[in-house]
């Protein structure tokens, strides 16, 4: 009886290793497949740029177009652009904080008057 309870035991730990082991794989490939989809949209958003400011890159093959671009990236007015997007983004996230920290306050302000006991006065 005594080896029977703990075949049963064993058994169950299996299956529930088996079933975490599946819910392990299932969340992996869950995160793989967001992943691979956010990887994609960006490579499509890229290609739209191209496509978008230089039509002609569809005759050139890759390291042409890996040539051009590089060109590009270096030079002084791309690289001013890309400095002042990156300020611009800068400042957005700063501010972007600032006003998330300053609801915050204001709603931990109001929790405190909502919430402040007044003494009982009697009349």
């Amino acid at each position: 009886m005594l080896e029977n309870n703990s075949q049963k035991k064993i058994d169950a730990a299996k299956k529930a290793f088996e079933q975490a082991k599946a819910r392990l794989e299932a969340e992996t490939k869950k995160q793989n497949e967001k992943r691979r989809r956010f990887e994609n949209h960006h490579k499509y958003m890229m290609g739209g740029a191209i496509v978008k400011y230089f039509p002609e890159c569809y005759s050139f093959d890759e390291k042409e177009m890996n040539r051009i671009i590089a060109a590009a990236m270096k030079s002084e007015e791309c690289q001013r652009i890309v400095r002042i997007i990156i300020e611009e983004a800068s400042a957005k996230k700063t501010q972007k904080n600032s006003a998330e920290t300053d609801v915050l306050s204001l709603i931990s302000e109001e929790g405190t008057d909502v919430f402040r006991e007044e003494p009982y006065e009697d009349e």
